[in-house]
C-alpha cells in the first residue's frame, strides 16, 4: 500500500475532501466520492482516516443487506454515539443493476427518508463507482442534490490495469470453467459490480474493454437477462471490429448466437455461427471451432435435423479431444446422449452422460453438472424409474439454484413435475410448471415456455379439463412455430389431436396426426414414430406407420 504522503502527492483532492470533512464538524453534510476501483477507495479511505481525529466509523452495508431496517436506520445503529464522520461503503450493492424492483425500494428510501439522515449530525462520506453515483443522480435526485461535494479520484492506468488482470484471472481461477458456471447468484452478482467498476474505468476501446463486456455479458446472460448481455456483446463486437480482432469477433459472434438461440431465433443464432466459424477457421482458432460447431449442432437438434446436429458434434469433440479442452467435451458429450435419447438409444445416451458427468466433475464445471444430472434423469424417467430419475433432478435443481442457473432451474423444475404427473399427482405437478413457466417468460426463454405450456396440457387433460388443455396447446404450437422448433410442434400437433378426438372432432383429429406424422418421419423423431404407430394400431389404420402414409396421401389428394 502506497504511504499517505504518495497518496495525498497523486490525489490532491484527497486534502479538500479531508478538509471539506473537518470542516463540517458534528453537523450534517453529504460527501460523494467517485472511484471504480475497490482496492484504491480502501487505500484512500485508510489514508484519510490516520491523518483525520476523531477517525471516521466505516460502515460497509454490502454485508448488513437482507434486514428490514431501512438504511439511515443501519447507519445510526452502527456509529451509535460515536462522535466520528461515518465513511459509508457498499451502497452500490443496494442499487442492483438487474432488478428494477429492488432499485425502485432503494430509490424511494433515499428520497422519501432523506431528512432522517440530518439526524446523524455528522458528515456522511459515501464512497462509489461511477455507474453507481450516475443512478443516485438519475433516481434519487432529492437526496442526491443534497450533496456538499463530490470529489473524484482516477486510478493510474497501471493500478486500471492490475486490478483488471487479477479480477479475470480470478474469474477463470481454473482456466477451464467460468464464475457464472459454478458461483452462487449472491456472489455472480457481486462480481457485477466488480466488472461494472472496471469498465467504467477502463475508457479505452481496446481488447481489454472487450474483455471484459464480453465477461460481464456472461455473467448477465447466466443470471437470466439476456437482452442486457446481449447490449453488452454488442458494444464488444463494435470495438473487435473496429481494433481489427478477428478472434474476439468470432467469440463475441458465437455468445450472440446463444442468447439469440435462448430467445428462439435460430435463423439469427445460425447466421451469428457461421461467421463465428468461418473466422475461426480462417484464423486457426482451433478452441473456438470446436465450440461454434457444438453450437450449430445445438440449433440443428433444436429443429429435429438429428443427423446434421450428430456430424457437427462428433467434429467438434475430434477437435476438443485433440486440444484438451475438457470443459468443451463435457458439453459435447452431453449434446451428443441428447440426439441418442431422442433417437430412443437410451443405453448409448446414458453413457455418453455418464462420461459427461465425470469430466464436468473433475474440473467443477457446476452448471454443466447441473445439466448433465438433468438429462441423466431422463433416461430414468424414459424407463419408467421414477424414483432414481426424481434424485437426479433434485441434485441437479439444489445446484441450479446454488449458482442461480434460472434456465437450467426451469428446466428442471419442468422435468420434476413430469414425474408427479406420471405418478397421478397432477396438483404438485402443476405448481412446478407454472415456477418453471414463470421462469422461461422472465428470461425470454421461448423454447422452454413452449414446452412448458405443452406439459400444462398434458396436466390439463389429465384431469378432464379439454377446453384448457387445447387453449395451452395453441399457445405452445404458436411459439413452436414462431422459433422454428420442428420436434416441438410434433408433440404439440400430437397432444392437439388427442384434444380434437376427445371432443368427438376425428376429422381435425386425424388431420393434426398426419401433420406430426410428416414432421416425425423426416426428422426420425424415434418417441413420435413410435406413438403413432401404437396409435395407428389405436385406430386400425392398416399397416401400423404405413397407414400414416396412406392416409397423407388421401388427404393431398382431396
Amino acid at each position: 500500500m502506497p504511504e499517505p504522503t504518495t497518496l495525498y502527492q497523486n490525489y490532491p483532492d484527497l486534502k479538500r475532501l479531508r478538509k471539506a470533512v473537518q470542516r463540517a464538524g458534528d453537523a450534517f453534510a453529504l460527501f460523494f466520492v467517485e472511484c471504480n476501483l475497490p482496492s484504491l477507495r480502501d487505500e484512500l479511505a485508510d489514508a484519510l482516516a490516520a491523518d483525520m481525529l476523531p477517525p471516521p466509523v466505516r460502515v460497509d452495508i454490502s454485508l448488513l443487506m437482507g434486514g428490514t431496517l431501512a438504511l439511515d436506520e443501519l447507519i445510526a445503529l452502527q456509529v451509535k454515539d460515536t462522535p466520528a464522520p461515518v465513511f459509508l461503503f457498499g451502497l452500490e450493492q443496494w442499487l442492483p443493476i438487474l432488478s428494477e424492483d429492488k432499485l425502485r425500494s432503494t430509490v424511494q428510501q433515499l428520497n422519501w427518508r432523506r431528512n432522517r439522515y440530518a439526524s446523524l449530525q455528522r458528515p456522511l462520506v459515501i464512497w462509489l463507482p461511477r455507474y453507481a453515483l450516475n443512478i443516485l443522480a438519475e433516481q434519487t435526485p432529492d437526496f442526491y442534490d443534497w450533496y456538499s461535494g463530490v470529489f473524484v479520484f482516477q486510478a493510474s492506468a497501471e493500478l486500471q490495469m492490475q486490478t483488471e488482470g487479477r479480477s479475470l484471472q480470478t474469474l477463470w481461477s481454473d482456466s477451464q470453467v467460468h464464475a457464472a458456471d459454478r458461483l452462487s447468484h449472491e456472489e455472480k452478482t457481486r462480481w457485477l459490480h466488480t466488472l461494472r467498476e472496471l469498465l467504467q474505468g477502463h475508457a479505452q476501446e481496446d481488447m481489454g474493454r472487450t474483455n471484459l463486456l464480453n465477461n460481464l455479458a456472461y455473467l448477465i446472460y447466466s443470471l437470466g437477462d439476456n437482452l442486457q448481455a446481449l447490449e453488452y456483446y454488442q458494444q464488444s463486437l463494435l470495438i473487435s471490429r473496429e481494433i481489427g480482432d478477428k478472434s474476439g469477433e468470432g467469440a463475441t459472434l458465437n455468445n450472440m448466437a446463444t442468447i439469440a438461440h435462448a430467445r428462439g431465433d435460430y435463423a439469427t443464432a445460425l447466421d451469428y455461427l457461421e461467421k463465428s466459424l468461418a473466422i475461426q477457421q480462417e484464423i486457426g482458432d482451433k478452441s473456438g471451432e470446436g465450440a461454434t460447431l457444438n453450437n450449430m449442432a445445438t440449433i440443428a437438434h433444436a429443429r429435429g435435423d438429428y443427423a446434421t446436429a450428430l456430424d457437427y458434434l462428433e467434429k467438434s469433440l475430434a477437435i476438443q479431444q485433440e486440444i484438451g479442452d475438457k470443459s468443451g467435451e463435457g458439453a459435447t458429450l452431453n449434446n451428443i446422449s441428447q440426439i441418442y435419447d431422442a433417437r430412443g438409444d437410451y443405453a448409448t445416451a446414458l453413457d455418453y452422460l455418464e462420461k459427461s458427468l465425470a469430466i464436468r466433475q473433475e474440473i467443477g464445471d457446476k452448471s454443466g453438472e447441473g445439466a448433465t444430472l438433468n438429462n441423466i434423469s431422463q433416461i430414468y424417467d424414459a424407463r419408467g424409474d421414477y424414483a432414481t430419475a426424481l434424485d437426479y433432478l433434485e441434485k441437479s435443481l439444489a445446484i441450479q439454484q446454488q449458482i442461480g442457473d434460472k434456465s437450467g432451474e426451469g428446466a428442471t423444475l419442468n422435468n420434476i413435475s413430469q414425474i408427479f404427473s406420471a405418478r397421478g399427482d397432477y396438483a404438485t405437478a402443476l405448481d412446478y410448471l407454472e415456477k418453471s413457466l414463470v421462469i422461461s417468460q422472465q428470461i425470454g426463454d421461448k423454447s422452454g415456455e413452449g414446452g412448458t405450456l405443452n406439459n400444462m396440457a398434458t396436466i390439463a387433460h389429465a384431469r378432464g379439463d379439454y377446453a384448457t388443455a387445447l387453449d395451452y396447446l395453441e399457445k405452445s404450437l404458436a411459439i413452436q412455430q414462431e422459433i422454428g422448433d420442428a420436434a416441438g410442434m410434433c408433440a404439440t400437433l400430437f397432444n392437439m389431436g388427442h384434444i380434437h378426438r376427445q371432443n368427438a372432432e376425428q376429422d381435425e383429429s386425424m388431420r393434426l396426426w398426419v401433420k406430426a406424422y410428416g414432421i416425425a418421419k423426416q426428422l426420425n423423431l424415434a418417441q413420435v414414430l413410435d406413438a403413432l404407430g401404437n396409435l395407428a394400431e389405436e385406430l386400425d389404420l392398416p399397416g401400423g406407420l404405413a397407414g400414416w402414409d396412406a392416409l397423407a396421401e388421401k388427404i393431398r389428394d382431396e
